[in-house]
Order: C-alpha cells, then sequence, then structure tokens
C-alpha cells in the first residue's frame, strides 16, 4: 500500500490528507501539513521487518495539483518520495523556523491557525524525528551527505522547538496566524496539550530534564483513570483563530477527549 499512497504525493514533497481509489472520486486535498511526516516511519518498519531494500528503487509517479490525477511523466524512487516528504516539512516554515501547520495537522481540529505565520510545534517535533529516521537510513545505506543533511535539520529544529516552543512547564501547540501562542500557560483555555509533550520526548527534543518536567505537568493535568485527555482545560468559547476544536462540546473529539493513539506514548513511562 505503501507505493499506492506515495503516488498521490505532489512532487514538491507534500502530499494530499486522503486519497480516493475510485474514477471521479475527489481526493482530500486540505492542505494538513502533516500528511508527509508519516512517510519514513512505515518505510523504516517495513524495511526492518521485511529487509526487502528492492522496494527502496522502486519508481511511482506524482500527483499532478492541477489535474488532480497521478500522472507518470514525472517519477522517483521510494526513496526519494520519502526524501522529498521530510525535505516539504522543512522548506515550508513559518514563524519562528518552525513547521507551517496549513489546514492542520494530527489534531484536524486546530483547523484555523495557518497562513505565512501559522505554525505547529507537535509538527516540528515530528519534522526532528522523521529526520533522524531519514538519517539512519541514508546511513545505513550509504548516503552519507544525505544523512549529515538530515541531522543538520534534525538539529536545527530542536534549537528552534526548545527557544520558541517551551514555555517553562510544558512545551506550547503552536502559534496561530496571528502569532499568538496556543498551549501555553498564558492562554486562557487549552494552555496543555498532549502531543506536543509526548512527541517532544518521543523524538529527542527535550532534554531529560524537560522531558521529565513536562510529563510530570501531563500527568498533573491530562491524566484519569480512562486514559489521557488531549488537552486541558478544554475550551468552552469558540475562537476562529484556533478552529474547530473550540466549537465543539467540552471533552468532544479533540477538545479534552480521550485518544487511543496519543496515549499509548504515556503508557510505558506509568
Amino acid at each position: 500500500m505503501l507505493p499506492v499512497a506515495l503516488r498521490h504525493q505532489y512532487p514538491d514533497g507534500r502530499a494530499v490528507r486522503q486519497f480516493a481509489k475510485f474514477e471521479g472520486v475527489p481526493h482530500d486535498t486540505r492542505m494538513y501539513m502533516d500528511s508527509s511526516s508519516w512517510i519514513p516511519d512505515p518505510l523504516v518498519d517495513y524495511l526492518k521487518e521485511t529487509g526487502d531494500f528492492d522496494i527502496l528503487e522502486k519508481e511511482e509517479g506524482f500527483l499532478n495539483p492541477e489535474t488532480g490525477r497521478v500522472e507518470d511523466d514525472l517519477k522517483a524512487t521510494i526513496y526519494e518520495h520519502a526524501f522529498r516528504g521530510v525535505t516539504a516539512l522543512y522548506e515550508h516554515r513559518g514563524l519562528y523556523g518552525l513547521c507551517r501547520i496549513g489546514h492542520g495537522d494530527w489534531n484536524d481540529a486546530l483547523s484555523r491557525i495557518g497562513g505565512e505565520k501559522g505554525v505547529s510545534v507537535w509538527l516540528s517535533c515530528a519534522c526532528v524525528y522523521q529526520c533522524k529516521l531519514m538519517a539512519e537510513l541514508a546511513e545505513f545505506l550509504g548516503r552519507g551527505d544525505d544523512a549529515a543533511a538530515f541531522r543538520r535539520v534534525a538539529a536545527e529544529m530542536t534549537e528552534r522547538i526548545n527557544a520558541h516552543g517551551w514555555d517553562g512547564k510544558w512545551y506550547i501547540r503552536g502559534f496561530t496566524k496571528k502569532g499568538i501562542k496556543i498551549g501555553s500557560n498564558e492562554s486562557e483555555e487549552g494552555k496543555l496539550f498532549l502531543n506536543a509533550q509526548t512527541w517532544a520526548v518521543y523524538s529527542g527534543v527535550a532534554s531529560p530534564e524537560r522531558g521529565k518536567q513536562c510529563m510530570d505537568e501531563v500527568d498533573k493535568h491530562l491524566y484519569s483513570k480512562y486514559g489521557l485527555h488531549l488537552l486541558w482545560p478544554s475550551y468552552s468559547k469558540p475562537d476562529d483563530d484556533i478552529g474547530y476544536v473550540t466549537r465543539v462540546y467540552k471533552g468532544i473529539k479533540e477538545n479534552g477527549s480521550i485518544f487511543c493513539e496519543p496515549c499509548t506514548a504515556r503508557i510505558t513511562r506509568r
């Protein structure tokens, strides 16, 4: 399925949020900028599990952003697709050099913070993690220049996240298009977001000291006997600079509910 998915990547490395299998059904082309960040993970896992390195030389086309069709006049290897996907995260940066969120990221409901300035600290952490995976892969393949380039980007983004994304006790979730922090102790609501903390630790962005501190705050504010809430406190007032997350009931969907996926990043520590 990975080669099929990669056919729905744009030549510049970005990818659609969802693609339709059947002719005539439209793709979801809203630019959720995390879409390309998920390419290295399954690719590296597949390689480690199967040893099928021949797949890296398989060529696939790209999605034409104007026609919405997969075209084979421009092709690239699977390795190059992954390379372009991670590079796109770095090349599309906004405020403070952090990754632009576009229409949203993993948290679909952060739907209005994009624009030229709107950035995601979580996505920036994901960029670091994926760069490290690509560096590991490139090193194994003997592509030393690629490995060094990915490590430089990981180091640069780590520095930027810690300089602009650390809020004193935890990592903020991002900045709106107006340059306003979200997921900050300064925020009236939505002060603390789970994924920004787990991925700061997961990616190695957080130092051991900051990692312990932000996870202690997760335990303090987000932990419950049913799992970990996505954010605290839930939004109660619509905010069109943040998006849909502020318009659903408290504790529903991304507005402070419990999702299984991000909880797994915390279970091992408990």
